[in-house]
């Protein structure tokens, strides 16, 4: 606001004195009875401004001087073709030209404020950015000596799995079968693999709730993989076909955003084309899986009736998942509970997490194990071997592990917040122990 303040005094002293608001209001009455302002003319008027501004100043009775004014410029002009009468000033005439004035620099001066404050953050960043590295290292070492140990399990974890999945697409590229289905779940499950990537990430830097929004991906792409994985190539090839019916969805809704006048004109050639071909696709899946197949999830409507993430973790077993996941959408979603309710906040204080915590880690470090594990074991399964099998009871015994490293420093956690908040009570005179 200090700023914004200081251009505009800077560019009203600088572009508009007292000489320019008052000539602005003569031109302006002068305009009004008809007079044809020429060069000789506006020469003269500024002189007898300059006169009236030496004369005039510290004086108490500024409306008649105006007055004075506007009588020594009617002097000045053919009065055989005004009616002067007419023409006064007023100190209201000067308050309207500020006025339009102060209308017409508004934007100027918004604009010049936003250069001038961009300018200044630029030339501050280097040394604030270098102040929040200090800080965010220093968070770092606090949040690695709290969960070291966890965490370096849960990117064991998924190291190990990508390598497994890796060398497991190898073997069956030189002996491919039920292709349909592992370009499916393949698909799935390397995506999940990204994912945890993200969520470890995210928990190494203290995010725990962008980690659980993350994990509520994880989580779809884990039960959409189980439930092809059980049910075969004929829903593997449906899951793929129903990208016709998103990407009919998606350009439609774009296409709807935007009058045909906002759009580039072979931009939006391209789009109606697009639009074409897919409504044509969507005919032929529609007429070979039926009507239920153009909506979410119409994939699977085949197997399940309304077929949605609810019914196929229900089909899958997985129906106990349905308490977390919905706990996750608050970090999706902008219902009040998400304003509420941070994984990020010190349960013990009423102060709200902004920005890296080290509370909440656990939880999303647990969820992810679980579901990767799952995600990745499907995978594996299509071709069991006694190798493959052992690797995944590997894998389930580093999962566990993981579970209790988790859960065992979120209690030393939580003990130690307790322990700290009784220190500070006993040092504290007035705090009656109960």
């Amino acid at each position: 606001m200090d700023m914004l303040r200081e251009v505009a005094n800077k560019l009203f002293q600088e572009y508009w004195s007292a000489n320019d608001v008052i000539a602005e209001a003569v031109y302006d009455k002068l305009e009004e009875l008809g007079v044809d302002l020429d060069d000789n003319l506006s020469e003269v008027i500024s002189l007898k401004i300059d006169d009236f501004l030496r004369e005039s100043d510290h004086k108490d009775d500024f409306d008649n001087d105006l007055k004075t004014l506007a009588e020594n410029i009617s002097k000045d002009i053919d009065a055989s073709k005004y009616d002067y009468q007419q023409f006064s000033l007023s100190t209201q005439d000067i308050e309207q030209v500020l006025e339009r004035i102060f209308t017409s620099l508004k934007e100027f001066v918004v604009k010049k404020s936003a250069e001038n404050l961009s300018e200044a953050w630029k030339k501050d960043s280097h040394r604030l950015l270098e102040i929040r590295r200090k800080d965010a290292n220093y968070f770092q070492s606090l949040l690695d000596s709290v969960w070291r140990k966890p965490l370096f399990l849960l990117e064991m974890l998924i190291d190990i799995s990508r390598d497994l999945v890796t060398k497991f697409l190898e073997e069956i590229a030189e002996n491919p079968k039920d292709e349909i289905s592992h370009i499916a779940l393949q698909q799935l499950t390397l995506r999940g693999l990204q994912v945890a990537d993200e969520i470890y990430l995210l928990l190494k830097n203290g995010y725990a709730d962008g980690a659980e929004a993350r994990w509520r991906t994880l989580s779809e792409i884990m039960v959409v993989t189980v439930f092809i994985g059980e049910h075969g190539p004929e829903t593997a090839k449906r899951y793929l076909a129903h990208s016709v019916i998103t990407n009919h969805k998606e350009i439609r809704e774009l296409i709807n955003t935007y009058s045909p006048e906002e759009w580039d004109e072979d931009e939006y050639k391209y789009y109606l084309d697009e639009l074409k071909k897919l409504e044509k696709l969507k005919t032929i899946m529609i007429e070979e899986y039926g009507n239920s197949f153009k909506n979410d999830f119409g994939w699977a409507a085949h197997i399940v009736e309304n077929p949605s993430i609810r019914t196929l973790e229900k089909a899958i077993g997985l129906h106990q998942n349905r308490p977390r996941y919905m706990s996750a959408n608050r970090n999706v979603h902008s219902g009040s509970e998400s304003i509420q309710e941070r994984l990020g906040n010190n349960p013990f204080s009423d102060s709200i997490a902004t920005g890296q915590s080290t509370f909440g880690i656990a939880e999303p470090g647990r969820q992810t194990a679980f579901a990767l594990c799952r995600l990745v074991s499907v995978l594996i399964l299509k071709r069991p071997s006694l190798d493959h099998q052992a690797e995944l009871k590997a894998l389930l015994k580093l999962r566990n592990e993981i579970y209790e490293e988790f859960e065992k420093v979120h209690e030393e956690q939580l003990q130690a917040e307790i322990d700290n908040i009784e220190n500070n009570n006993a040092d504290d005179p007035d705090f009656e122990g109960s």
